[in-house]
């Protein structure tokens, strides 16, 4: 085997894992961006505008300034719908007439 042979095959090599990581390096970051609140086609090969201004926020020098206040506003009334669906549970489970009647449950065995 030539030098020039091992050369091409190293960087044949090398290419194939690039793609594999790049390919992971994707999807990493869909995942993060979903589960930051931002949607991602997977299946197509870009990431939205959206996902775009989060990216940009991250890499710039001052990562802790521009952020869109809409985030704060998503997280706010995902918190209020899961509050709200709690309470929802709650009350119903207070409507709920009892069954026995007060003076008529059961006592606790008491020890002797």
């Amino acid at each position: 085997m030539t030098l020039d042979q091992l050369t091409e095959k190293i960087q044949r090599k090398a290419n194939a894992e690039m793609q594999v990581a790049i390919k992971k390096l994707r999807a990493d970051i869909a995942a993060a961006l979903k589960e930051f609140g931002i949607g991602f086609p997977l299946n197509e090969p870009y990431f939205l505008d959206e996902a775009k201004v989060i990216l940009a926020l991250l890499i710039s020098p001052e990562p802790k300034k521009g952020w869109p206040a809409i985030y704060w506003r998503r997280r706010e009334a995902r918190l209020m719908d899961e509050v709200l669906a709690t309470m929802d549970t709650l009350q119903k489970v207070l409507l709920v007439k009892p069954s026995i009647e007060p003076g008529d449950e059961p006592a606790p065995e008491v020890a002797s």
